[in-house]
């Protein structure tokens, strides 16, 4: 027990002392955007793709965007993983796609009874 208590002490202060106040503070204010959906009955998987490859163009030219993947889910819907710098990117993306008619088009095709999206705070982040 005394062991794995200096253990854990250990690894605590390694993590401490290896991130700077200001990569901790970044990476709790991360936000991880995750939407899932269904296309519409009729629309062809070819003009989906499209519609959700468009998106990137929308995507790329927010401030604080950093990443985006999207694919099935193997139960006939689709994921989409955007990771935001924080909060307010992610906020702010979302008002500038209401405006977007890049946005309008893809949204509509997509089924409104199989829509879900939700914001995730980041609280730890571990790279290889």
């Amino acid at each position: 027990m005394k062991l794995n208590m200096i253990v854990f002490q250990i690894f605590f202060a390694l993590g401490v002392a290896g991130c700077s106040p200001t990569n901790r503070q970044s990476e709790m204010a991360a936000v991880i955007e995750v939407a899932k959906f269904r296309k519409k009955a009729g629309v062809s998987e070819a003009d989906f793709l499209a519609a959700i490859r468009s998106i990137d163009t929308f995507a790329k030219d927010q401030p604080g965007f950093i990443s985006r993947e999207v694919g099935p889910d193997g139960k006939g819907g689709w994921i989409d993983v955007v990771r935001w710098r924080d909060r307010h990117a992610a906020d702010s993306a979302m008002k500038a796609a209401e405006k977007s008619e890049i946005c309008a088009s893809a949204f509509s095709m997509l089924d409104p009874k199989f829509e879900e999206m939700n914001h995730i705070t980041v609280a730890h982040r571990f790279n290889k």
